[in-house]
């Protein structure tokens, strides 16, 4: 894999552990050339990038790219090193898949309740306060929030 900047005649590798980009640039579509390389083809896709404009009329243009009589699929957005690409530079794609971790890694109600509790017994123990003990006033009386 080293090697492959060296073979490449047209477009850019990008190459990061066991991922592989080639990024290839023309003014129009029928400009892009194919380069004959040895692909996991399962794992190929390929990616028009412009405006949203230009995109729209070539909506008509339909691209057929066959690796060794396998098509490759058209994708509107790939994901490289943690970021997620779309077809027009947007980065909409990209924050609603960070929306959606971090919306599913904040603490559910439940689960606040469960940690309140442990940190109640926590201070009781700490402080060697009996059970019936309020748990606001020993948080209060030694500066700790819930």
């Amino acid at each position: 894999m080293n090697d492959l900047p060296n073979c490449l005649n047209v477009g850019t590798p990008g190459m990061y552990a066991d991922d592989t980009n080639v990024t290839f640039s023309a003014a129009t579509i029928p400009d892009l050339k194919a380069n004959k390389l040895f692909l996991n083809v399962a794992k190929t896709e390929f990616m028009v990038i412009s405006s949203r404009q230009k995109l729209q009329s070539l909506n008509d243009y339909t691209m057929n790219i066959h690796i060794d009589g396998v098509p490759i699929n058209q994708s509107n957005q790939s994901k490289s090193l943690g970021l997620i690409i779309d077809e027009n530079l947007s980065w909409k794609a990209h924050i609603h898949e960070i929306s959606k971790k971090v919306s599913s890694s904040i603490l559910t109600q439940q689960l606040s309740e469960k940690l309140q509790k442990l940190q109640n017994r926590a201070i009781r123990v700490i402080t060697k306060s009996s059970y019936d003990t309020s748990p606001r006033f020993l948080l209060i009386s030694l500066g700790w929030d819930n």
